[in-house]
């Protein structure tokens, strides 16, 4: 065993950051899920197109790599500044090359021999944020540039800035998800 508390009974400063991290990750999850089913849902453009979409499209909309996938066509968004990102050590990704679905997909795969499904999955997911109004695609010479609305914004910054729940000592609950159809 890897212990790294200095003394017997004191808490292990590695155990202590990753326990955070984990509540954090799950908190973040949590509120994610919450202001989508509360937010989100309801601003289907359509219950044609939300039901041409497949009968799956709420777990897509609520999994991490939708969540994950909205939070990089976030980050490229002209909502989230050079600034805010060289706060957290990080920049904007797709500066000089056209933002769409390939060149997410390319982003997103090690190997590849595997673009072409990722590109498929990133317009799966794209065409559900359409859906829903949270990305636009724009033309852009011949590429259809990936955009963020409002409505993504809003999102982030609201389970961003949301006050974390008391989860002291608790592992979050994994229920299942039940939603109505809108």
């Amino acid at each position: 065993m890897n212990d790294d508390r200095n003394q017997p009974g004191s808490p292990s400063p590695r155990t202590v950051a990753a326990l955070g991290a984990s509540i954090s990750h799950f908190a973040m999850r949590e509120r994610y899920r919450d202001y989508v089913i509360e937010n989100v849902i309801p601003l289907c453009r359509s219950s044609e197109e939300c039901d041409a979409l497949g009968k799956n499209h709420h777990d897509t909309l609520l999994g991490s790599e939708f969540h994950h996938l909205m939070l990089i066509i976030w980050k490229e968004s002209p909502f989230v500044t050079a600034a805010e990102l060289a706060a957290l050590g990080s920049s904007k990704v797709f500066r000089d090359i056209p933002f769409n679905c390939h060149s997410l997909g390319l982003y997103l795969v090690d190997d590849t021999t595997t673009v072409s499904a990722a590109t498929q999955q990133v317009r799966k997911h794209v065409a559900i944020a359409m859906a829903y109004q949270l990305v636009q695609q724009e033309q852009q010479g011949r590429s259809l540039e990936l955009r963020a609305t409002q409505h993504l914004n809003d999102l982030f910054l609201a389970i961003g800035s949301a006050p974390a729940r008391d989860r002291t000592a608790q592992v979050p609950n994994h229920s299942p998800v039940v939603i109505a159809k809108p």
